[in-house]
């Protein structure tokens, strides 16, 4: 995850969203790179973001069948 401006955006908490059904509460976070590895269903999903000062943002993505795809995501600054 980074910030339009560049920067990554480290600490930040993310919940997965599943569009076609619920899916059990998983939270994972970045790390001071912005990184985070998170398992995601095949289909449409939403990204909640969680800054480290509470603000929030959601990102909509299409996860197709690739196992190890890499989504690079980049929000506004809070």
């Amino acid at each position: 995850m980074t910030l339009r401006d560049g920067r990554p955006l480290a600490g930040a908490r993310i919940a997965v969203e599943q569009a076609s059904g619920p899916v059990p509460e998983l939270m994972y976070q970045t790390d001071a790179d912005g990184h985070a590895q998170i398992g995601l269903p095949t289909g449409e999903v939403r990204l909640r973001i969680f800054t480290a000062s509470g603000e929030s943002r959601s990102v909509d993505i299409n996860v197709g069948a690739e196992p190890d795809k890499t989504y690079d995501v980049t929000i506004d600054p809070p």
